[in-house]
């Protein structure tokens, strides 16, 4: 997770066209009507990257969870210390 936040902010800080910069724009870009100013959301932009952005977090996650058992057999998933009997 700290990958994905990281470009993120990298991509703000170092204005780069990428997905966090289509983000923001998707999120606080201002729309003027003379006299009047208010912010526009893109609401469908903002949903389809935050579930990218979810999904590819707990996609990731899974794939680490399941890395970590095969590198290291003896760590069982959802094992328990205390109940497991030796």
């Amino acid at each position: 997770m700290f990958v994905l936040t990281s470009s993120f902010l990298i991509e703000i800080i170092y204005n780069i066209n990428g997905v966090a910069n289509l983000f923001f724009d998707s999120l606080l870009l201002p729309f003027i009507i003379p006299h009047i100013f208010s912010i526009y959301i893109n609401i469908p932009i903002v949903i389809l990257i935050a579930t990218f952005y979810i999904v590819f977090g707990i996609v990731m996650s899974l794939i680490f969870d399941f890395i970590h058992v095969w590198i290291d057999p003896r760590t069982k998933i959802g094992s328990n210390k205390y109940n497991s009997k030796i």
